[in-house]
């Protein structure tokens, strides 16, 4: 629904033809040299790609706003793009915008239609504006959606790293965390692991299997890495029913009988109630590590 000046030129269309037709409502003016067609909707998508529009040509949707696009914020922040340096366009007004050297092809993405930076793009445009725990909150969201690898952030560092850039020892830091680690594979994970973190209820390592005397016992959410002790989460629409149930009890008395203690957490305590988390794993991990 919306039509730049340069695209209305290319069709021959006037600037008189074009101010008749905001005059007659049929183009609604959204920034200089830009219109939305009449009867369009005006929604977020409409106005995230207005805002990059009105960047300039290489512009893309980045850092928070770039983010929430890809479910890696969870809420809806202003609109910020990203565009490199030096190209003498009209001052943008729709959006914060940031001017870089170092932004390349290769780290945007058009998703229909709209330019958006990579994830992993994202990720270290967040750390050079973005407190480390922000930063790391979206990375494992991205990260346990299999947006990003960890591969794939660390070719982006290596490509923007110059000495002094923003965001470069946060990204280090990251990375270096979670070498070696496995991504949350769901949202729970991801929350009770902000939990555990908070409360220092860790250190915990995610999706381990384990192995007793008799053979694999099963696959673990979470595993202590001081203490034998093991986490479940059991998510309300796979855990409650009955056969599912009976199988998590066997594999509970398994780990037991292989001298791991088991804790498990509901959907809606992880979501809802994170004391109850903090207080059974308290009472579960404190006999152990006394």
């Amino acid at each position: 629904g919306l039509l730049g000046l340069a695209q209305l030129r290319g069709l021959d269309v006037s600037r008189a033809e074009i101010d008749r037709a905001v005059r007659s409502g049929f183009l609604r003016p959204v920034a200089r040299g830009l219109y939305a067609i009449a009867g369009s909707p005006d929604t977020r998508e409409q106005r995230r790609r207005a805002a990059v529009l009105d960047a300039g040509a290489d512009a893309a949707l980045s850092h928070a706003a770039a983010a929430h696009h890809w479910k890696m914020w969870r809420r809806s922040p202003p609109l910020e793009v990203v565009r490199s340096r030096g190209r003498a366009i009209e001052r943008p007004t729709l959006a914060v915008v940031h001017r870089v050297r170092d932004l390349r092809p290769e780290h945007v993405l058009e998703v229909e239609g709209l330019r958006v930076t990579t994830p992993a793009r994202t990720v270290m445009d967040l750390a050079a504006t973005m407190p480390l725990g922000l930063v790391a909150r979206a990375l494992d969201r991205a990260w346990g959606q299999r947006l990003l690898t960890l591969g794939a952030l660390g070719a982006v560092l290596a490509e923007v790293r110059t000495r002094g850039r923003r965001g470069v020892r946060t990204v280090e830091t990251l990375l270096d965390e979670r070498i070696g680690h496995t991504p949350a594979e769901s949202s729970l994970e991801y929350r009770f692991a902000d939990i555990a973190r908070r409360f220092g209820l860790g250190p915990l390592r995610r999706q381990v299997d384990v192995v007793g005397d008799d053979g694999w016992i099963g696959r673990v959410d979470f595993l202590h890495e001081r203490l034998p002790l093991a986490v479940f989460i059991d998510g309300d629409a796979w855990h409650r029913a009955i056969t599912q149930k009976a199988a998590d009890d066997l594999e509970t008395q398994r780990l037991r009988a292989a001298g791991i203690d088991v804790v498990r957490v509901s959907e809606l305590e992880v979501l809802y109630d994170e004391r109850v988390v903090v207080r059974r794993m308290r009472a579960a991990s404190e006999p152990l590590a006394a």
